[in-house]
């Protein structure tokens, strides 16, 4: 509702924004609809497969997932990292028959 009343241009941006107590809570959640697609791409789900191992060893998927997070967290800020592997780990752990809650703390 509120992005049609502002697309409709009855509010400007600036009220439209003025209800979040931060601006940057909508570049989070743009940063969520841009990764969907990249996250849900056949791609990445046999790159995360062959990183993450198996279910077998949950935990050792956790350490791989730490460490793929580490690694590129040098390079780029944890936002894009956080809205990227989440999907990614959610399917992975529920296509395993693993709680996804323990892998997203």
């Amino acid at each position: 509702a509120l992005m049609a009343v502002w697309t409709a241009g009855v509010i400007n941006a600036k009220d439209a924004l003025a209800g979040f107590s931060n601006p940057q809570m909508i570049t989070v959640a743009a940063l969520f609809i841009i990764v969907q697609p990249f996250s849900q791409a056949n791609f990445m789900k046999q790159v995360v497969k062959c990183a993450f191992g198996s279910k077998n060893y949950p935990r050792m998927a956790l350490v791989r997932q730490t460490f793929f997070a580490m690694s590129v967290s040098t390079f780029v800020n944890n936002t894009p990292i956080v809205a990227f592997m989440t999907p990614i780990v959610k399917d992975w752990a529920r296509s395993n028959g693993l709680a996804p809650s323990k892998y997203l703390i």
